[in-house]
């Protein structure tokens, strides 16, 4: 697998401390679970967590989640394919963000 130099840059900023990565999924069917969610990525390397976002309220799920590998570089694994379907939908992956790097000040 050839990596361009952004790439890799992208990779070591979502990297945590400890070399994991936290990506954010979207466009979750509201039947995906987080075992079902950690089913399919693990396909690319060990899943440290799999969690899909559920209303507090209703237990619904928000439609979105987070994974987590313990390797960055299944993380970029996963970045690389276009396309990704679980439970019958199409969804989105990117780096999760964390929320204090989107405050502008």
């Amino acid at each position: 697998m050839a990596t361009s130099r952004s790439d890799s840059i992208d990779v070591v900023s979502a990297a945590n401390g400890n070399g994991s990565a936290k990506l954010f999924i979207g466009g979750l069917s509201y039947d995906t679970t987080d075992a079902s969610l950690t089913r399919y990525f693990e396909s690319y390397g060990n899943v440290a967590s799999a969690v899909v976002l559920r209303d507090p309220s209703t237990l619904r799920s928000r439609g979105f989640g987070f994974v987590t590998f313990i390797d960055a570089n299944s993380a970029s694994d996963v970045l690389e394919v276009q396309m990704h379907t679980i439970d019958g939908r199409k969804v989105e992956a990117k780096f999760a963000v964390p929320r204090y790097r989107n405050i502008q000040k």
